[in-house]
């Protein structure tokens, strides 16, 4: 038992599994499903240096507040330039079965909205450009980028 979670590790026999579910593994019902852990490089904009003398006002007028502001550094933009920067993710990867073109799927999911406070869940088939989880991942963010959901600094 895992005493940070209080969760025992579970190992499936695909022999019982399949004499559960009454079919050999895999089957159009109960397809292979694996995971792929791994990072990839992609071009990033690390936030610039901090402003170490931000603009302020002197006197202000808040709640009759007034009097100097310390300055603390503010970071308020991106680097000019991308830089290759590692990402780690998880993909699940769905072999497929009656597919006219593709044997496998590739899904995952990841932060989404202005917050990062709703999910958004992105699926893949693999047909060339895309031929294993990590040109699925580049893909999809090529496709978001192109339609404009992504917004690139230039």
């Amino acid at each position: 038992m895992n005493s940070a979670t209080g969760l025992e590790p579970v190992t499936l026999n695909p022999a019982s599994a399949a004499n559960s579910l009454g079919t050999t593994l895999p089957s159009p019902l109960h397809p292979v499903v694996r995971a792929w852990t791994g990072a990839i490089t992609l071009p990033t904009y690390l936030p610039a240096a901090p402003d170490k003398n931000p603009m302020f006002l002197e006197k202000r007028v808040y709640q009759g507040s007034n009097g100097k502001v310390y300055p603390l550094p503010f970071t308020d933009r991106i680097a000019e330039q991308p830089v290759d920067r590692k990402w780690k993710g998880d993909v699940e990867i769905f072999d497929l079965t009656g597919h006219p073109k593709a044997k496998r799927a590739y899904g995952w999911s990841h932060p989404d909205g202005d917050d990062n406070k709703t999910e958004r869940f992105v699926a893949a088939l693999e047909i060339p450009p895309v031929t294993s989880p990590e040109t699925a991942v580049k893909t999809a963010i090529y496709s978001d980028i192109k339609q404009g959901t992504i917004q690139v600094a230039k």
